[in-house]
């Protein structure tokens, strides 16, 4: 690949937000030295415009405003890098550079510039880093530093000053003793009087590999307020510069994703108004409710008559800043070969902590649950910006090959059509899996990259805010027993012992309920996919397991239930809702054998066949023991519930409880349906792992799903 194929290629914007999200946390953005005030937005001057007031110091080593080079450099054909700035003021810029044990303290400060410029000026600096040459690439010339240029002179986009150093002046790429780049590169922006920029970004010197067209396929049901919400975003935004431009400035401020975007609702719930939502790119899909799966396979069938090279899975109930698609599209255009197929996993940050990454890959354990690959992370702080963008799993090591098994979720999620076309459409898994499955069906690790990157995230509620018995209990039992059937899946994953150590939770947390919905799970995987694939299934199974599962009410309406318990909610703080005691050996035997608890002698049905209640499960006045704990999923607490007749279940971020109650009789009953349900899963294994497979081989294809979502001949 020669010289003559690279050129000026903008990959990021460096930018100040108005969002919610900046102004929870603005560190995401930029810090601001002691005594410097809070950068502001500037919409009238473009959509990347902002303002720096004087006298400050403002340092952009942040998540947004810092260059990944590492993962640029091991990514793309970059070759070289820049900053653009386009302002006006009196400023200086110093660059700085991070390595991979990089605190504040240690960053390294890079070249300086200083700038009076009393009308607006494009500049073109030079960091430092230079380019990445190849081995048996010719010697180059040390770069030429900043260079200024008014910024009508442009001639295309991305397109360099016409004084600015060509490729042949690229500098050699910065490296520490040990021949290892940075992680990071940022820059500070001293000023010494107000400063007014139009853009702010970072260049490449790059050859661009891929004419690249991107679709979002976001599906919803009954989520008018999230949807609208993001569609007006999308509009006002990354599609509102492909219809309106200033043209003299398009070189630096434009962002290309614009003119290579389209956005695919599917309207699960068909409640939708399209004529409102649609035009400049922006489609509506009224869709059967086949869930997230079914909603997702539509968006995939769209997006492949539209050109489209890459389609991004992604939830409707997040949040954004638009700067994600643009480095998507931004990364994909530049991509290397190696990576054209891969997928791009975008983070979930939290809604609530906004500055937390939960996850931007996880992968399915040796127990048969999902993990999250990394630790979560505080990105607004340095060293962990620089830890997400060099960790790596550590599959190396035997304990841990189960990492191997990595999978990218639909929150936000870039698959190439390439993919799409080799591996078919999801399973009409309705939700739960649907994603893990996809990435984990072909199991050649060359197609199973995943490439993250600092910018590319959305804000999402986090998961125990959302803990829904009806999912994680029926959905992730049968599905995850349909996936090994139907592609094998996670081969290392033990979704038996996993499905085996949730129902006994359950049992010892007394939440029959949720139990129960485990071995309806079970039971309706075991009819095979003649039933479970057809048409209809998944939904009415997702209203009816959400009818059955336990029950969770407010703090105000539980209250008077929990006053003839002796409990006075008001009083109940959250450190006792977690607390546990210890046990003793021989407490912790006793506990193996009765599932804390639990009558394994009479079995409960001296009680059930007199009538008369069986222990804990009768007036008031019968309950020995009432025990509070957490409602979470996995929560698990058995010196605090052992042995309790009632056990106050809290959920303690949504202020709601469920009142569980000791029942001998039912917990035999779900114990002799539970050891019946999986001996016909191991006995049929070979009878159900032949049918599914089949099964998905059809469902894989657009035929298949057009049927099931009721589409006709198309």
């Amino acid at each position: 690949m020669g010289d003559v194929d690279r050129s000026w290629f903008k990959i990021a914007n460096v930018d100040i937000e108005d969002s919610t999200q900046f102004m929870a946390c603005p560190t995401l953005w930029v810090r601001c030295g002691a005594g410097s005030r809070l950068p502001a937005k500037n919409r009238t001057a473009g959509r990347h415009a902002f303002t720096l007031p004087a006298d400050g110091d403002y340092d952009f080593l942040t998540y947004y405003g810092s260059l990944s080079l590492r993962k640029w450099d091991g990514y793309t054909t970059a070759r070289a890098y820049a900053l653009d700035v386009l302002g006006v003021g009196k400023y200086d810029v110093t660059f700085e550079y991070a390595d991979a044990y990089a605190y504040p303290s240690t960053v390294q400060d890079g070249p300086s510039f200083s700038f009076d410029d009393a009308k607006e000026t494009l500049h073109r600096l030079d960091p430092g880093i230079g380019s990445n040459l190849a081995q048996g690439d010719a010697a180059v010339e040390e770069g030429t530093g900043a260079v200024a240029s008014d910024p009508t002179t442009s001639e295309c986009d991305g397109a360099a000053p016409a004084d600015a150093a060509s490729a042949d002046a690229a500098p050699a790429m910065r490296r520490n003793a040990h021949g290892v780049l940075p992680v990071l590169v940022g820059f500070h922006i001293h000023t010494h009087g107000d400063c007014a920029f139009r853009s702010v970004n970072w260049q490449a010197l790059a050859t661009v590999t891929q004419d690249v067209k991107l679709a979002i396929c976001t599906t919803t049901f009954k989520k008018e307020r999230y949807i609208e919400r993001n569609v007006r975003a999308i509009r006002d935004t990354i599609l509102a510069q492909s219809n309106a431009r200033d043209d003299a400035h398009r070189a630096d401020t434009h962002d290309l994703v614009g003119d290579h975007f389209v956005m695919n609702v599917v309207d699960n719930g068909r409640t939708l108004d399209a004529g409102k939502l649609e035009g400049g790119g922006i489609r509506v899909f009224p869709n059967p409710n086949a869930g997230g799966a079914g909603g997702f396979a539509r968006g995939m069938i769209e997006s492949m008559g539209e050109g489209v090279t890459h389609a991004i899975m992604m939830d409707d109930d997040v949040s954004f800043c638009p700067e994600a698609f643009v480095r998507t599209y931004n990364l994909l255009s530049i991509v290397k070969d190696e990576y054209r197929d891969a997928f791009v996993s975008g983070g979930m940050m939290s809604m609530y902590d906004v500055d937390i990454q939960t996850e931007d890959t996880g992968f399915m354990t040796y127990g048969g649950a999902c993990q999250a690959t990394k630790p979560p992370l505080r990105l607004s702080l340095v060293h962990e910006i620089v830890h997400n963008e060099t960790f790596e799993p550590p599959a190396y090591r035997p304990e841990c090959h189960d990492t191997f098994q990595r999978y990218a979720a639909w929150w936000y999620c870039a698959i190439p059509m390439t993919q799409i076309r080799k591996r078919g459409l999801p399973l009409p898994l309705f939700v739960r899996y649907d994603d893990v499955e996809y990435a984990l069906r072909d199991n050649d690790d060359a197609t199973r990259r995943f490439m993250t990157m600092n910018g590319i995230c959305v804000w999402h509620e986090p998961f125990f805010m959302r803990y829904d018995g009806a999912v994680e209990r029926y959905q992730t039992t049968r599905n995850s027993l349909i996936i090994r059937a139907a592609s094998d899946a996670a081969p290392m994953s033990d979704f038996k012992q996993m499905i085996t150590h949730t129902f006994k939770l359950e049992l010892k947390r007394l939440n029959y309920d949720d139990a129960q919905l485990i071995c309806e799970g079970i039971e309706d995987y075991l009819q095979g996919p003649d039933v479970t694939f057809a048409p209809g299934f998944a939904e009415r199974r997702f209203l009816q397991t959400h009818k059955s599962c336990e029950k969770c009410v407010s703090f105000d309406e539980a209250r008077d239930a929990l006053r003839e318990l002796g409990i006075d909610i008001d009083d109940v703080e959250p450190v006792d809702v977690f607390h546990d005691y210890d046990r003793s050996r021989s407490e912790r035997m006793v506990d193996l054998v009765t599932y804390l608890g639990h009558d394994v002698i009479h079995r409960g049905r001296d009680a059930a066949e007199s009538g008369a209640p069986a222990a804990g499960a009768g007036t008031d006045a019968r309950v020995q023991k009432v025990a509070i704990m957490s409602r979470d999923g996995g929560a698990y607490q058995p010196g605090e519930i052992r042995n309790a007749d009632v056990i106050v279940a809290v959920d303690v971020p949504n202020h709601k409880v469920a009142i569980r109650r000791r029942d001998n009789a039912r917990f035999h009953a779900l114990m002799d349906r539970f050891k019946n349900d999986m001996r016909q899963v191991e006995s049929r294994q070979t009878e159900l792992r032949e049918a599914y497979h089949v099964a998905a081989d059809y469902m894989h294809t657009r035929g298949a799903w057009e049927h099931y979502l009721g589409l006709g001949a198309r």
